[in-house]
C-alpha cells in the first residue's frame, strides 16, 4: 500500500503540533477536563492557517484508509492537545467517518459539516449503567432499545454521556432494535444534541 500522501499530511501535523500545540500544554486554560472551549476555538484557528484542521479527511470529502488515518493520528498525538488542535480526537474523528461512509446527503449537511469544519464537537453514546446490565464496550450487553413508533424512533434505556464539551450539534447512540433478537444486531441513531425526549445529568 502506498502511503506516501498519509506520510506527507503527518509531516505537516507533526511540525505544526511540534511548533504550535506544545506550547499551549501548560497554558492556565488546560484544566483537569482539557482545554477550555477558547483555547480549542484558538488551536482549530491556527490548524486552519496552517492548512491542517480535519487532515484525515481530503477536500473532496473523502477519507484517509484506516492505515493511512492511524499514521496522521500519531503525529498529533505528539502533544496531548494535539488530536484536539488538529479536530482528529474522539469521538470526532470515528463520528465523521461513519457519517461520511453512511449518513444522507441531509445527515452530511447538518451533522457532519459542522463537525468537519471544527465548529461543532459531537458525542458517542454506548456506555451503560452497570448496576442495569448494561453494556460497556460489548455491544452485545446493550439493554436500551430502539422501535419504530410511525416515522419516528423511540429509545428506552440509559446511556452514559460521552466527554464532549457543551458545544455539541449532535450525538450518536448505539442500541438495538426491538424486533430483532437480542445480541443479533445493533443500530446508530443521530439527533441534534439536548433533542426532546432526552436528558443529560
Amino acid at each position: 500500500m502506498k502511503l506516501d500522501r498519509a506520510r506527507e499530511i503527518a509531516g505537516r501535523v507533526e511540525h505544526f503540533v511540534r511548533t504550535e500545540v506544545a506550547g499551549y500544554e501548560r497554558d492556565p486554560r488546560v484544566g483537569v477536563h482539557g482545554p477550555s472551549a477558547d483555547l480549542v476555538d484558538e488551536l482549530h484557528a491556527k490548524a486552519r492557517a496552517a492548512g491542517v484542521l480535519t487532515p484525515h479527511v481530503l477536500a473532496d470529502g473523502s477519507h484517509l484508509t484506516h492505515r493511512e488515518t492511524a499514521i496522521v493520528l500519531r503525529a498529533a498525538g505528539l502533544s496531548t492537545l494535539g488530536p484536539l488542535a488538529v479536530n482528529v480526537s474522539a469521538p470526532d474523528e470515528g463520528n465523521m467517518f461513519l457519517i461520511g461512509k453512511i449518513g444522507t446527503p441531509e445527515q452530511k449537511r447538518r451533522f457532519l459539516q459542522p463537525v468537519l469544519e471544527g465548529r461543532v464537537r459531537s458525542a458517542f453514546f454506548m456506555t451503560e449503567p452497570a448496576a442495569e446490565g448494561g453494556a460497556g464496550s460489548d455491544p452485545s450487553m446493550m439493554q436500551t432499545t430502539a422501535r419504530l413508533d410511525g416515522t419516528h424512533w423511540v429509545v428506552t434505556g440509559s446511556k452514559y454521556s460521552s466527554p464532549a464539551p457543551t458545544a455539541r450539534a449532535s450525538e450518536s447512540s448505539w442500541q438495538r432494535p426491538v424486533s430483532l433478537r437480542p445480541c443479533s444486531s445493533s443500530i446508530c441513531l443521530i439527533r441534534p444534541f439536548g433533542s426532546s425526549g432526552s436528558s443529560t445529568p
